[in-house]
């Protein structure tokens, strides 16, 4: 059979012409793949920026801060007038305590008294500097058999807690902007809320102390204060 002239040429061309799809066709599945791979890489990475953050939050919101500690102290006196001796040391924001006081009740109850300020959550959930936690002013302490308005004074009714005095300016200047105007805080909300606030009340923490233990006050960054105990070693805390 004679086969035109120029047929045979044309095989290579046609051959050249599919090749050179296929390597396209080929070129566009990587570059598929690799778009695909990208875009779930970056998915996975939001997923798990989302739940590291979440995290986090959680994390500020359960955080809790140490205050106070106080233990059992001994005893003075005797018989009817024989009273339980209180140590009780404030602790810093940076973790230092301030100098010990202690105090001699009546009972075997101890009462601590405290104003609380409790932040909006998303002031506790970002880590806010100055609203990333509740605030607590101590008040007063006394035993059961004691009357509040004659226990001790813990703090200056204006002012900031003894511990915070020698800390940051920043926070002790806005702590006592909040201290001194508490009572319009916890009466008037939209005074509050224009400043963070979510409430400001009083709470009271009490228990009965033994000699064997050492009593840590703690509040919890969105709101709760609460009494953690553990055994003492020695005499101090």
């Amino acid at each position: 059979m004679n086969r035109a002239p120029g047929a045979a040429a044309r095989l290579p061309e046609t051959h050249g012409r599919h090749g050179r799809a296929a390597k396209g066709i080929l070129a566009l599945l990587v570059l598929l793949a690799g778009a695909a791979a990208g875009a779930y890489g970056y998915l996975q990475w939001r997923q798990h920026a989302r739940e590291r953050a979440l995290r986090e939050v959680i994390a500020r919101i359960q955080a809790r801060t140490p205050l106070a500690r106080l233990w059992h102290d001994g005893v003075a006196g005797e018989g009817a007038s024989a009273r339980m001796l209180i140590a009780f040391e404030e602790i810093g924001p940076d973790g230092r305590p301030a100098e010990v006081r202690r105090f001699g009740i009546e009972g075997s109850v101890v009462y601590v008294d405290a104003l609380v300020v409790t932040f909006r959550d998303g002031f506790v959930e970002k880590g806010d500097p100055l609203r990333g936690r509740s605030l607590v002013l101590f008040r007063r302490l006394f035993g059961e058999r004691q009357k509040p308005a004659d226990g001790y004074p813990l703090s200056a009714r204006e002012g900031v807690p003894e511990a915070y005095r020698l800390g940051d300016p920043v926070l002790a200047l806005f702590e006592e902007g909040i201290w001194n105007d508490f009572w319009r805080f916890a009466n008037d909300p939209d005074l509050a809320a224009s400043h963070g606030i979510d409430a400001a009340f009083g709470e009271a923490v009490y228990f009965v102390p033994d000699p064997r233990n050492l009593y840590t006050i703690e509040v919890r960054h969105n709101g709760a204060i609460q009494v953690e105990t553990e055994r003492r070693s020695g005499t101090g805390p």
